[in-house]
């Protein structure tokens, strides 16, 4: 699958590598205050949350570029998004940012659009 299908494009394998990094080293990684507020609801903790997207790199699943506006013919440099499972009932959109002094940060919500990301 591909953009052509109406999907984002898969992020470039040295873009994934960076954002693996950041997220196994997670000293780097900053959680947005809504991903924070969210996990009380998901019943995880902020280290639980870094840790399923860890899982979800590490198992080779898919990662998406980021689109920059609904169209979705231009791509945010260095961010992507990705259908996390943190639950087996329970799978959330997280986008990923790496911003200029290499800090990652981490937003994650519920599914807001018809359009849900394959795995």
């Amino acid at each position: 699958m591909g953009h052509e299908s109406g999907l984002p494009p898969d992020l470039p394998f040295s873009e994934r590598g960076q954002f693996y990094e950041g997220i196994l080293r997670r000293v780097s990684c900053r959680l947005s205050e809504g991903a924070l507020r969210i996990c009380d609801e998901w019943g995880i903790s902020g280290v639980g949350l870094v840790g399923r997207i860890q899982d979800h790199f590490a198992q080779g699943f898919r990662v998406y570029r980021k689109p920059a506006g609904h169209a979705g013919d231009r791509f945010l440099p260095w961010a992507c998004q990705a259908n996390v499972r943190i639950y087996e009932s329970l799978q959330i959109y997280v986008s990923l940012f790496i911003r200029d002094n290499s800090v990652l940060d981490i937003n994650a919500h519920p599914h807001t659009s018809h359009l849900i990301l394959p795995r």
